[in-house]
């Protein structure tokens, strides 16, 4: 009488030790699991459901699958107790993954959250946390929950008023990357420690150099840093892991090219290009040709040439945040 292990061609079989029979369904031998078919008894080499779980055994030893298992190009988690299949938020160590609810597969890229996105790693599925990236070209930044957060386009006219207040809107949308705001923003433009009244233009001849507003704006966040200085290829790796960067230029209103008095911010790089927010219009969907209308009169939300931002950008100002 057979007992124990018996191959039959490709398959096998396990009879009880003791009475002979042959298993059927579960087994436990020592720290594995293995399952036999109920009805032919051949041992169990692929995915089971048993109610509404999931469980795999290797196909090549049966034994049940705990942690992980990589099949084609996606991986699955199953409990390292009860083997089912993990489909949910899951924790291994300060890293967070998110197992599909329905098929099981390890998240990759972008999940929608209830009223929030979450990030996580094409290669090893890790979620984004505390850290800035870039993806499709646009820079972006994870909280330490995940929540991640895209540059706001801000303008230095509405709702507050202020004509030569270019470098305030440009360092709320750095800022903004983080989810952070400057709660007063007219007397962030009132103190600006800059030549000339910032909301009438009187008196005013050129915008605070960057160095002066970095220390400026460090009484509402620390993570603003002055890079001024920088070659526009720098400017291009910061972009690259996902730093917006605020740079001085032109605005649409310029007659006379030569300080450079206005702040605008690059989103986002792409292909030799950059993707620039300006300021100085009412509205993030303004088009060209309603602000100013000289040569730098672009629109609001504008995808310039690595050339477009050459004639511009000469290294005087340049800040982003960390």
């Amino acid at each position: 009488m057979q007992k124990e292990w018996l191959q039959g061609g490709n398959d096998w079989y396990y009879f009880n030790s003791v009475s002979g029979r042959m298993q059927k369904n579960w087994l436990q031998g020592g720290n594995d699991w293995y399952y036999f078919n109920s009805t032919s008894g051949h041992m169990w080499r692929k995915w089971l459901q048993g109610g509404n779980d999931w469980y795999y055994f290797d196909s090549t030893s049966g034994r049940m699958k705990k942690n992980w298992l990589q099949g084609g190009n996606d991986w699955y988690y199953f409990n390292p107790v009860n083997g089912h299949m993990w489909r949910k938020w899951l924790q291994g160590g300060n890293d967070w993954y998110y197992l599909n609810p329905i098929s099981g597969h390890m998240q990759k890229g972008w999940l929608q959250g209830i009223n929030t996105w979450y990030y996580f790693n094409y290669y090893n599925g890790k979620m984004y946390s505390n850290a800035f990236f870039n993806d499709g070209g646009q820079t972006y930044f994870a909280t330490f929950s995940g929540n991640v957060h895209s540059p706001k386009y801000i303008s230095q006219w509405i709702p507050v008023r202020a004509p030569e207040g270019c470098t305030i809107a440009s360092v709320v949308m750095l800022m903004s990357i983080k989810g952070e705001k400057i709660p007063n923003m007219y007397a962030a433009y009132a103190n600006l420690p800059q030549s000339g009244n910032v909301f009438t233009g009187v008196g005013f001849t050129t915008i605070i150099p960057a160095a002066d507003l970095v220390t400026y704006v460090h009484r509402y966040s620390n993570d603003i840093i002055n890079i001024s200085g920088s070659s526009i290829s720098t400017l291009v790796n910061y972009i690259q892991n996902g730093h917006p960067v605020l740079y001085y230029g032109w605005s649409g209103y310029e007659s006379r090219y030569w300080n450079r008095n206005h702040a605008k911010v690059i989103v986002g790089y792409q292909n030799g290009n950059f993707h620039v927010y300006d300021p100085c219009y009412n509205y993030q969907w303004d088009p060209a040709g309603t602000s100013g209308g000289g040569r730098y009169d672009r629109g609001a939300d504008k995808w310039i040439s690595w050339g477009d931002l050459a004639s511009e950008y000469n290294g005087s100002g340049a800040v982003t945040i960390v």
